[in-house]
C-alpha cells in the first residue's frame, strides 16, 4: 500500500524506482521469508516479490501469484533492489493485539527520497476497501466463475432482494437416534 501510494502521490514507473526499503514488525520480517520465491505459495510470503509485483503491476491480484506470472525475468531484476529490515521502533516481542506498521522509503533513480507509512493495510476494518474496490476484488477472486459471479454479487451485496432458496429437504432431515 505504501509503495502503491508513492508511485501514484510522485507519478512513478518501475523503472523510475531505484531501490525500495522497508521496515516492517519483526514478525512480518518471519513471515515474509522468502527473498526469492520458489513456488506460488513462497510468492505470497516474500516481501522482494510483492513490492517487485506491485511495482511493475501497479497492483497485486491473483493471477500475481501464479506460476506463471513470478518467473518474469522483470520481477527477478526489481526483486534485486529491494530490502526488508525489522522496524527497531516496533519491539520484537510485541503481541498481535498491537497494531504494528510498515514504513517504504523509496529511493528514485533521479536520488529522490519518498517515504510513506501504513498502519492499517487497505481492507483492513480500520481502513475497509470502497465499493468499487471491493467489486474489482470480487472480480478478480471470482474470475474463473464468470458465468455466476454477477448474480453471486448482487446476492451478497444485497441480501434482501435475493431469490429465496427452498431448503433441501435430504440435508435438513433429523437423524432419529439423536
Amino acid at each position: 500500500d505504501a509503495l502503491l501510494q508513492l508511485m501514484a502521490e510522485h507519478r512513478l514507473q518501475a523503472r523510475d524506482i531505484a531501490c525500495v526499503d522497508t521496515l516492517v514488525s519483526e514478525a512480518a520480517v518471519r513471515n515474509l521469508m522468502y527473498r526469492v520465491p520458489a513456488n506460488e505459495m513462497q510468492a505470497r510470503f516474500s516481501m522482494p516479490y510483492c513490492i517487485a509485483a506491485a511495482a511493475i503491476d501497479g497492483d497485486l491480484k491473483l493471477s500475481t501469484f501464479g506460476l506463471q506470472a513470478i518467473v518474469r525475468a522483470a520481477l527477478a531484476g526489481f526483486m534485486d533492489r529491494v530490502h526488508m529490515q525489522a522496524d527497531p521502533e516496533q519491539p520484537a516481542t510485541m503481541p498481535s493485539t498491537v497494531p504494528a506498521w510498515a514504513t517504504v522509503t523509496v529511493t528514485t533513480t533521479a536520488g529522490r527520497v519518498h517515504q510513506a507509512r501504513v498502519q492499517d493495510p487497505k481492507g483492513y476494518p480500520t481502513h475497509p476497501l470502497n465499493e468499487a474496490e471491493l467489486h474489482a476484488k470480487y472480480d478478480d477472486c471470482t474470475r474463473d466463475a464468470a458465468a455466476h459471479w454477477k448474480a453471486a454479487w448482487e446476492a451478497w451485496r444485497h441480501p434482501g432482494q435475493a431469490p429465496r432458496m427452498a431448503p433441501d429437504r435430504k440435508s435438513t432431515r433429523l437423524n432419529s437416534s439423536h
